[in-house]
């Protein structure tokens, strides 16, 4: 069984111009989401292979404190054109990714292209506020990432760092 982990990022700063929006870091309230994150994802003995986030502050911030929070001993890979990108460019990074991954994989990414690509691959619209975090399990990364997939209902979701039981989503439509 693998695991694919979409999140977005925990809650930055406000008040900045368009320009500046790349720079914003995490409010308090985000650095403690992102680390209930991760101490729930070790609870749950949920490692990761790969992390890969987008370069903007807000998006390394979180993946760096998941990571520590969890307990994993590896770095997050940055790829500056996750800023704002659309869910199918996404998936595509993702497919790649996943070829190198044996068990599970975390992407940090911004809406609306990470929420919009965790309601295509659920089958459903779920709320995706800062924060959010859904775990995809299945027998391969391609049942997962491939073009047409059929709809995976997610293992669960973490929403402000606290576990949504599996109920609350299953029949969302």
């Amino acid at each position: 069984m693998v695991r694919l982990l979409l999140m977005r990022h925990a809650e930055a700063e406000s008040g900045f111009s368009e320009d500046a929006d790349f720079q914003r870091n995490l409010t308090e309230s985000g650095r403690e989401v992102a680390r209930q994150t991760g101490a729930l994802l070790k609870s749950l003995n949920i490692c990761c292979d790969q992390v890969l986030a987008s370069t903007a502050h807000r998006t390394m911030q979180t993946a760096d404190t998941v990571i520590d929070s969890a307990g994993w001993s590896l770095q997050p890979a940055g790829d500056q054109q996750l800023y704002n990108a659309r869910a199918a460019w996404i998936r595509s990074q993702l497919r790649a990714v996943a070829t190198r991954t044996e068990h599970a994989l975390l992407m940090v990414g911004h809406n609306p292209g990470i929420g919009m690509l965790i309601c295509e691959l659920a089958g459903c619209s779920l709320p995706v506020p800062p924060g959010t975090l859904a775990v995809f399990a299945a027998g391969t990364f391609d049942e997962l990432l491939a073009e047409n997939p059929r709809r995976v209902v997610p293992e669960f979701l973490i929403i402000g760092g606290q576990q949504v039981p599996a109920e609350r989503f299953r029949t969302a439509s």
